[in-house]
This record gives structure tokens, C-alpha cells and sequence, in this order.
């Protein structure tokens, strides 16, 4: 069954936060080492990979000052989560604090704040207080361990990248991510609910998602298919941003409220509400959407980053958008 390692892990870590509660209570780098690193490998993420996990990310704020996140889980070499980890028994409320700003200035899409023990992941999408934004919290010391595990799950690396992985949880099926609880119950999971579905129309029969797109250096931008099925076409690479902004911006899933979103590593903005970057350098390229401006792209795989980026900070997954041509 595609739980029972995990199971098998989070029994683990309640048996070793039992034994050395004041060895890890004592340490922040004890509580990484011995609980969180075990359980972000169990679920996909390989913690000596710099392009999957980046320890001690830089982060640049708008004022030019250099701060760290604890962890980046990255997709493409792109910040998606953002992990702050305190050390066992330190109140969550208190690993919030600047790790908002800097989830905003890296683009990532969630924030995931841990003692060890209990885990919080919040939506950075989400408008709203931050108890709104928060969609999954677990224990590991519960006695429920099995829906501690499928609560975990939401983290599992397969549904940021969409890719077969050679990790140690199997790559779940929609039936065996909602394990034997939700299944008996007629309920998905929390990871069932991010996978996409799988494309029926005829049309995009000869297309491919964006996700697993791979354009070649002097190729013409493709068209773009978002899920509803509207085609969005640039007639240039710099201009892909511009067109997907436009597109959210009139279907009303991307506002003022959502600017800035920022580039890989937080140096430089995709979008604002004026056009400067975190340095105060002018947009090289700017465009403007309604009030929103718009960095141009710069080659071919930044407009297809950018395009990614983009799309998850408006809580749109890329793996639902085609490309054809």
C-alpha cells in the first residue's frame, strides 16, 4: 500500500521525539536533522540535491538587505515552498514572521512552518488573514497516523513536478493518495485534489503541457491553451508574460492584491504595482495591464519560467495549460 512507508516513518519520529525530546527541544539543527529532513525525503524531496532543496536560501528584500529562508523546495530551480523550521516544542505562531515577505519575494506558492512535530502549510495565493490561508496542519505524534499521512501527502514532490520519481514513496494513484479512511468516506486528499486531470479533447490531442514543455533556442512561441480552452498566442516571446497577465487579469484570477510576484531567488520582479524591481532598477521591458506592470521576457526559457511562475502565484497549476505548435 502506497502509505505504509510513510506510516512507518511518521511512527518513527513520534517514537524519537518520545526518546530525545530534550536533546531536540535544545536544538534547531538536532530537530532538522532527526525529523524534518527524514520526512521531506520520505515524500519525494532529496535533501543533498541543490535543485530540489536548497537549504539556507537567499532571499533579497526590496530595501537590498540579504535574509535566508530555512529551506526552498524547488521545481524547474524555482522556489514553490518555502520550509521555516524551529526547533521541537517552539510555538508555530511564532515561525511565521518574515517568511511571508519572503515567500513573496521568491515566488513560492506555499509556506510551511514546522516544529518537527506539528506541521502548518499555508496557500500564498490566498487573499486574507493567514488562518485563511492555511489548508493543512499534522501531527506526528498522533495515534492517527494514517491520516497524518495522507495530511502530509499535500508536501509529496510529485505534485509540484509531474515526473516519475525514483523516491521512496511510489508515485500515488488518485485512488491510493486518498488511503483506506477517505477512500471508505468517498473523499479525495489533500494531493489527489492538486493533480490534474487528464486532458479529453480531441484538440489537444498533438499538444503538450506547459510543464513538460521544452522549446528549442530559435523556436516561434507556441499557443498557449488555458484550461477553459482560450488560446493565448504571442506573436513574440517577450510578449508570453504580457498575454497571460491580460488573460488573468480579464477572467478576474489575478488583481493589484496579488503584485508583486517575484523571479527566481527574489532579485528582480515579474510583475509590480509600479515598475521597479526590489533595487529600485526600472523594468527593463515594461509593459502595463490595467494597474499592473509587466517585466517583458528576455529569451525563451525565461518566458516559459516566467509563464510557470506566474501562473502558480494565481494558484493556476501549469501542468492544466497546453502548448500546441
Amino acid at each position: 500500500m502506497v502509505l505504509n512507508p510513510l506510516i512507518d516513518l511518521i511512527k518513527t519520529l513520534a517514537e524519537r521525539i518520545d526518546k530525545y525530546k530534550d536533546d531536540l527541544r535544545d536544538s534547531e539543527s538536532r530537530t532538522r536533522y532527526a525529523l524534518i529532513d527524514p520526512l521531506l525525503r520520505k515524500l519525494g524531496w532529496d535533501t543533498e540535491d541543490p535543485d530540489q532543496v536548497r537549504p539556507e536560501c537567499s532571499v533579497k528584500t526590496p530595501a537590498g538587505k540579504v535574509e535566508r529562508v530555512d529551506y526552498a523546495l524547488l521545481e524547474q530551480k524555482e522556489p514553490w515552498v518555502v520550509v521555516e523550521a524551529k526547533k521541537l516544542g517552539i510555538p508555530l505562531s511564532e515561525a511565521l514572521g518574515d517568511n511571508i515577505n519572503y515567500c513573496v519575494y521568491l515566488g513560492a506558492h506555499y509556506l510551511v512552518n514546522t516544529n518537527g512535530q506539528l506541521w502548518e502549510i499555508y496557500d500564498m495565493t490566498k487573499g486574507g488573514r493567514m488562518e485563511d490561508r492555511r489548508v493543512v496542519t499534522f501531527d506526528v505524534s498522533s495515534p492517527e497516523r494514517a491520516k497524518m499521512a495522507a495530511a502530509a501527502l499535500f508536501l509529496y514532490r510529485g505534485n509540484y513536478c509531474q515526473i516519475r520519481l525514483p523516491s521512496a514513496v511510489e508515485q500515488p494513484t488518485r485512488a491510493a493518495t486518498a488511503g483506506p479512511m477517505a477512500q471508505s468516506a468517498g473523499q479525495s486528499s489533500p494531493q489527489s485534489a492538486l493533480l490534474p486531470p487528464t486532458p479529453t479533447s480531441a484538440g489537444l490531442s498533438a499538444s503538450v503541457s506547459l510543464l513538460e514543455f521544452k522549446p528549442s533556442a530559435n523556436s516561434k512561441p507556441p499557443t498557449i491553451i488555458a484550461p477553459d480552452g482560450t488560446n493565448v498566442s504571442p506573436a513574440v516571446w517577450a510578449d508570453l508574460t504580457q498575454r497571460l497577465v491580460q488573460y488573468l487579469w480579464e477572467k478576474g484570477k489575478l488583481t493589484q492584491a496579488n503584485c508583486p510576484i517575484g523571479k527566481a531567488q527574489g532579485k528582480r520582479y515579474l510583475i509590480a504595482s509600479e515598475p521597479k524591481h526590489p533595487d529600485g532598477q526600472n523594468f527593463w521591458r515594461k509593459r502595463q495591464v490595467g494597474p499592473i506592470w509587466v517585466e517583458g521576457d528576455s529569451g525563451v526559457w525565461d518566458a516559459v519560467h516566467n509563464a510557470r511562475r506566474l501562473l502558480r502565484s494565481v494558484g493556476e497549476d501549469p501542468a492544466r495549460w497546453r502548448v500546441r505548435g
